[in-house]
């Protein structure tokens, strides 16, 4: 048993040295693979230093140009909002006189519409008084002198007739003279 025991602990040891021999050969194949890896990336980090410092300054120049801008900006929006608040009183100044001129111009149509009127009404009224005198003092004595001149012109045709007249003539007459 003692053997057997022997026998296994010697297999045992061979086979650990065996697998330490094989992991110390792994390792170092891993410390080849890292220090050509080490090798690969410091090739990539002397290639990628002098981009990250050409970005890093071109950060700083387009952040200083963004300042720079963002100024300029903030200016020219200061201008356009003074100016915008200029026009902007500028135009509720001129509301305000359009609105008075309207009104004065309203109050001015309204009075020339009232003398309008008021003439209008003394013309009428002119017009009318004219017509009743013409019709009172003109046309008045004109139609009496007719109505006498038919008269006197039928008086005499009954005086100066010799035979009568109709009937219908007589009151066809009568009904002009009437």
């Amino acid at each position: 048993m003692q053997q057997e025991n022997f026998l296994f602990n010697l297999t045992f040891a061979v086979l650990a040295l065996v697998a330490l021999g094989a992991i110390l050969v792994f390792l170092r194949r891993i410390a080849e693979a890292l220090k050509e890896l080490r090798g690969t990336v410091d090739g990539l980090r002397q290639q990628i230093e002098p981009v990250i410092h050409e970005a890093h300054q071109l950060t700083q120049e387009t952040r200083a140009g963004l300042s720079t801008v963002l100024k300029q900006t903030q200016a020219t929006v200061a201008m356009v909002s003074a100016t915008t608040d200029e026009i902007i009183q500028m135009a509720h100044d001129q509301a305000t006189e359009l609105r008075a001129l309207a009104q004065d111009a309203v109050l001015a149509a309204r009075n020339q519409v009232e003398r309008f009127d008021d003439l209008l009404t003394r013309t009428t009224t002119r017009v009318d008084q004219t017509t009743a005198i013409m019709q009172r003092e003109v046309l008045q004595p004109i139609h009496e002198l007719h109505c006498l001149v038919v008269g006197l012109r039928r008086g005499l045709q009954v005086l100066l007739a010799r035979r009568r007249s109709s009937v219908d003539q007589v009151y066809q007459d009568e009904e002009l003279f009437i």
